[in-house]
């Protein structure tokens, strides 16, 4: 699980001191501010070392750690890791989930995983149950698989989970745990795999610090096979996330590589150790001497790597977490702590040492597409201590350095290589040295250096030349991190670093002498590299939120609100409401208390009503604000950390909540009448998270996500368009009109109606109907925030044919079309009779019906055509 008490004897004491002043921190800082906590030392703050990554799995918000149960599905890279998101240091552990087309880029998804009454969720496993050995598949796809730890009252124990839908929504196997705890404190982090020749799966468990080899049929029953460690490779703590596959040796052999997690890493602290051997599908067999201990990265910040389940064209591909535990809850990071390497090849070499082989990592090949279409060339050069920096003028704070250089009799240089990330008086260094005979990272002047007395170091690895003399050095640098492989990739070194955001310089250099560079490629890596990550947002119509009582702060995961020490808190919305609608949201419930939907309240929400979920009563409950009067309530078992989708339909005094995506209400409530329009949130005693909040003036229960009847495709005319939980947004330059047309087309006679909020001042969204398939000629019925009117124009021409001033701001409206030959009739929320009526003999005839928005960003939901020809 990445468990922080990885450190033998003090050194785990120190580790857990650490991460409880660190939640000490937090604490206070919370009760402070919702902003950042201190800044750190120099011109830099916390925020500046972002989430935006360039080439790999950046992480948005709180604590994330240990990647894990990595698989690969119908064209998709799975991965999880080990996420707290309730704060930035370790917790209570989820799995945090994301997917990616080629390991480079990202998309998070929602969590996987959250905690249940038999433990929190530790590290872990996934696999493809290709032959359905489980008998969990139940359509076309097959059944993907979850092996995991519970860590609980029990102790440690496995639980499994499957997934039917390609791994966007999971369901626990009712008869977990499916291997119960053998008597053993530290019993965990599961890593299975089919074994061919033998036809079962196989588990490698971390048991203390060796670990055992089960097998099983169906993922279910597990039976003990052997055991491995005693007396074998490094033990400077427990072994933990270990790691068990075959690898080919340059197509003469195939060899089995086990890895293990543990302290007393060559650089200090944490790291992966790796065993060459034998695998039967039942015992391990060490090749090499049982006191040699081999490391996969010679760097500071590599830890808890496993490779990817099932890759296509038989690569063995590997990531680690970019973290080391004796500093893992110090990093001066904003908002998020952890990341990730970048995804790695594996392979092994011949070697002449120690060791018959030796492991070579080379970074994945997909990196090559997000290079930008800038690069720099050099061949042939002379490298001087006296002579100009060739790569001067250079300046990026994300980029790939290939080079090869000769060391031959005339090499006179004692050091040469890189200083990147230069400027402000910091710089980090990527060299060889020729003195010592080692590659090395030197980040001691590399910028943010003293959250931790440790951090400022060198770290080193022995490697010689490659037979003719040569030196290669592959160099990844990001915002805030250096990766480097040498020599084919038999030698590594993976390294945080965390500069001021001025410092983008980069230089060529040697020391006392020359070398010859034999060929150099410099590549801009592009900043988009990772376009589907989504924005740090919290998903919602009805904004934005600002807090009435208590902290309240956006995150990846949703609206997060704080009410540990404060008892009920209270956040208003951002729009108006009319008498009836229906409001959703999908509550999350961090430690015990509640969280509840508040609506037709007053501005301040001191009177109005609350739909709660309640861990400690148990209950669903509808309530009174202000005089705290329960008017109706559902009895069930409400868990911490577990997702509820909660909705509220109400409307001519009476209520109607829904729980748990029921189609049907649990209670009903009559004679409820509001005390305002406006909507809000509630949270009591602990953390809620809220997500996917949603107003609707339609007193109908709305599905999740954009609901629509049109039919598909939706084809864009200008701008970004994205479905999204609470619609279809429409996002513009600025001052431009964007469409999107559906496959639908508007007959003679129609009604056309949706929901839909401006989401930027100054901007406008529309409903389309009888356009030209190239939306240069139809008709526009628009909300305008910027003039507050509704209003029918013609899209040719651009001509009005019909407004009405209403405010329009930023919340949700309703517009309905109603044509019947060359006659239009518009009207908006509740009004009872058209607002705007028009007669117009322009284009009286059938078109493509669409959405439109301008100068910003506008969503719509609910759009529904009845009359229309849905072709």
């Amino acid at each position: 699980p990445c468990d922080q008490n990885v450190m033998r004897g003090c050194g785990w004491r120190r580790v857990r001191a650490l991460l409880q002043a660190a939640r000490r921190r937090t604490m206070k800082s919370t009760a402070r501010s919702s902003t950042s906590r201190r800044p750190s030392t120099g011109s830099t703050t916390r925020t500046e070392w972002r989430a935006t990554r360039c080439s790999r799995f950046g992480l948005m918000d709180q604590w994330r750690c240990c990647s894990h149960s990595q698989l690969f599905y119908a064209g998709e890279y799975h991965l999880f890791y080990q996420y707290y998101p309730y704060g930035d240091v370790w917790g209570p552990m989820h799995w945090g989930h994301a997917v990616s087309p080629d390991m480079v880029a990202w998309q998070n998804l929602p969590i996987a995983l959250h905690p249940d009454e038999l433990g929190d969720i530790f590290s872990g496993s996934g696999v493809v149950d290709s032959e359905n050995t489980t008998g969990f598949q139940t359509g076309t796809e097959k059944a993907l698989v979850a092996i995991f730890t519970y860590n609980g009252p029990a102790g440690q124990s496995q639980g499994i989970a499957y997934s039917n839908d390609k791994g966007r929504t999971w369901t626990k196997y009712a008869g977990n745990p499916v291997l119960h705890n053998q008597g053993v404190a530290d019993f965990r982090d599961p890593k299975v795999q089919w074994h061919a020749a033998t036809k079962h799966w196989v588990m490698v468990l971390a048991v203390h610090d060796c670990v055992h080899l089960y097998t099983s049929p169906d993922l279910k029953s597990w039976t003990f096979g052997s055991a491995f460690g005693q007396d074998q490779g490094g033990h400077g703590g427990v072994w933990e996330c270990p790691d068990l596959f075959p690898l080919p040796v340059e197509d003469i052999t195939t060899k089995w590589l086990l890895t293990v997690n543990t302290g007393g890493a060559p650089a200090g602290g944490s790291g992966t150790q790796y065993f060459i051997g034998n695998f039967d599908g039942f015992t391990f067999v060490n090749n090499n001497d049982p006191s040699l201990v081999l490391w996969v990265d010679y760097g500071r910040d590599n830890y808890a790597g496993v490779t990817w389940f099932n890759s296509p064209d038989g690569r063995r591909n590997f990531l680690g977490w970019m973290n080391n535990w004796e500093y893992a809850s110090l990093l001066p990071t904003s908002p998020w702590r952890g990341g990730m390497t970048l995804s790695r090849t594996l392979s092994l070499r011949p070697s002449t040492g120690q060791s018959a082989y030796v492991l070579a990592q080379e970074f994945v090949p997909e990196l090559a597409n997000y290079r930008e279409t800038y690069s720099k060339i050099l061949s042939n050069q002379t490298v001087s201590a006296n002579g100009p920096n060739l790569l001067a003028g250079l300046s990026s704070t994300q980029f790939e350095i290939i080079a090869e250089f000769l060391q031959g009799s005339d090499t006179t240089a004692t050091e040469y290589g890189f200083r990147v990330r230069v400027g402000g008086g910091c710089f980090t260094t990527v060299a060889y040295s020729r003195t010592s005979g080692t590659i090395l990272v030197d980040r001691r002047k590399s910028g943010d250096v003293d959250f931790y007395s440790g951090f400022a170091n060198v770290a080193s690895q022995q490697v010689s030349p490659i037979a003719d003399g040569r030196v290669q050095l592959h160099v990844l640098v990001d915002w805030s991190s250096v990766e480097l492989l040498a020599n084919d990739g038999i030698a590594c070194i993976t390294e945080n670093i965390f500069p001021p955001s001025s410092s983008t310089g980069i230089e060529l250099y040697a020391l006392d002498g020359t070398v010859t560079l034999l060929m150099l490629e410099f590549h801009p890596i592009s900043s988009g590299a990772r376009p589907d990550v989504p924005e740090l947002e919290f998903r919602t119509n009805a904004g934005p939120f600002t807090a009435i009582t208590g902290v309240w702060q956006a995150n990846n995961e949703g609206l997060v609100a704080d009410s540990e020490l404060l008892g009920d808190v209270f956040a208003c919305g951002g729009i108006t409401t009319s008498s009836k609608g229906t409001y959703t949201g999908t509550l999350r419930i961090g430690t015990a208390g509640a969280a509840a939907l508040v609506f037709l309240a007053n501005k301040n929400l001191t009177a109005g009503f609350a739909a709660n979920i309640d861990s400690i009563s148990g209950c669903v409950k509808l309530w009174k604000l202000g005089s705290g009067v329960v008017l109706g309530e559902y009895r069930t078992t409400i868990l911490t950390q577990y997702a509820y989708r909660i909705a509220v339909v109400f409307g001519g005094g009476s209520v109607s909540v829904f729980f748990g995506g029921g189609t049907a209400p649990v209670f009903n409530v009559s004679g409820a009448g509001g005390a305002g329009e406006y909507l809000g949130l509630n949270a009591w005693n602990g953390k809620v998270v809220f997500q996917d909040v949603e107003y609707s003036v339609s007193a109908v229960l709305p599905n999740p996500g954009y609901n629509s009847n049109a039919a598909a495709p939706w084809t864009p005319v200008g701008g970004t368009w994205a479905e999204t939980a609470v619609g279809m947004r429409g996002t513009t330059p600025a001052g431009a009109d964007v469409f999107l047309l559906s496959a639908s087309q508007t007959t003679v006679s129609f009604v056309y109606e949706a929901d839909l909020v401006v989401g930027t001042e100054g901007g406008a969204a529309a409903l389309c109907f009888r356009f030209t398939a190239e939306a240069d000629a139809g008709y526009c019925a628009s909300i305008d925030q910027r003039a507050d009117v509704v209003k029918l124009w013609r899209r040719a021409d651009s001509a009005v044919l019909g407004t009405y001033s209403t405010e329009i701001g930023i919340r949700l409206h309703h517009l309905k079309v109603v044509a019947a030959g060359n006659a239009i009739d518009v009207y908006v929320d509740d009004k009872a009779e058209a607002v705007v009526h028009a007669t117009d003999n322009t284009r009286a005839q059938d078109g493509f019906a669409g959405l439109n928005a301008f100068n910003g960003t506008a969503v719509f939901q609910n759009v529904y055509f009845h009359g229309a020809n849905n072709n």
